[in-house]
């Protein structure tokens, strides 16, 4: 699930539910709440993980991070020069960096990456770094062939 409201369109363990039975292996949500520090959506996360797997962009406050683990969410964070998300290291998988067109590091500290605005040339340099790349729909699209085949995931919007 790429923006939108959650509670907005249902109840979210059925809309969760109903998703993962029709082939989802993820739901990605942008917690405009979360993105902020606010932790009052975890009792939906916290369930949502019963049926399909999750992930939240949200603020790299430790307290958001370490409720997201908890509960088995994915928890994404921009990357930014100097972050140190090595307090996490044993839940590495758990995390996942979105980087921007002009990024210049080693996504260190996370095991996927959601690369925006990505190119044909930014794909060889993830790729060198052994992580799974995750991409908008739109920049998925705009790749050539051999660049689409290692695509790990495509967010596409609900």
């Amino acid at each position: 699930m790429d923006h939108g409201s959650l509670r907005s369109i249902g109840n979210p363990p059925q809309l969760a539910r109903k998703l993962a039975s029709e082939g989802a292996k993820l739901i990605h949500i942008v917690d405009l709440d979360a993105k902020n520090g606010n932790t009052s959506n975890m009792d939906i996360y916290d369930k949502l993980t019963y049926f399909v797997n999750i992930e939240v962009e949200c603020s790299a406050k430790k307290d958001m991070i370490e409720r997201l683990i908890k509960v088995k969410a994915r928890v994404v964070l921009e990357l930014a020069p100097g972050a140190d998300l090595s307090p996490w290291k044993k839940s590495e998988r758990l995390l996942v960096g979105v980087v921007k067109p002009d990024y210049k590091g080693d996504a260190q500290g996370v095991h996927d990456v959601i690369v925006e605005g990505a190119s044909d040339e930014s794909m060889g340099r993830f790729l060198k770094l052994e992580k799974r790349i995750i991409l908008h729909e739109p920049d998925y699209g705009k790749l050539g062939t051999e660049n689409r085949k290692p695509v790990w995931g495509v967010l596409r919007p609900i």
